[in-house]
């Protein structure tokens, strides 16, 4: 079976980006906050997420996002998104 969701990990030396592609959902939620959490691991100041490639995102993707990113704004580190897509799932 193909996951739903890939990611990748772009580390340099400020930030690491993480680049989502294919389908967030209830079932790839564990897998996002995974991915999170090893971008978190490489210790930079800040992670970027990018949901450029992403196709769909449910609020259980967000929900990961939103706990990383209140751990890291609690150890004085940052996340930022990019890349969401404008146009409404459906």
């Amino acid at each position: 079976m193909v996951p739903l969701l890939n990611a990748t990990l772009v580390p340099g030396p400020d930030q690491v980006v993480v680049r989502f592609t294919g389908d967030a959902d209830l079932s790839t939620a564990p897998f996002v906050a995974d991915v999170l959490s090893q971008a978190g691991g490489v210790g930079t100041r800040q992670v970027v997420v990018d949901l450029g490639s992403a196709r769909f995102w449910d609020c259980s993707g967000l929900h990961a996002i939103a706990g990383f990113t209140k751990e890291l704004t609690m150890a004085d580190r940052a996340c930022r998104v990019v890349g969401p897509s404008r146009t409404p799932a459906g």
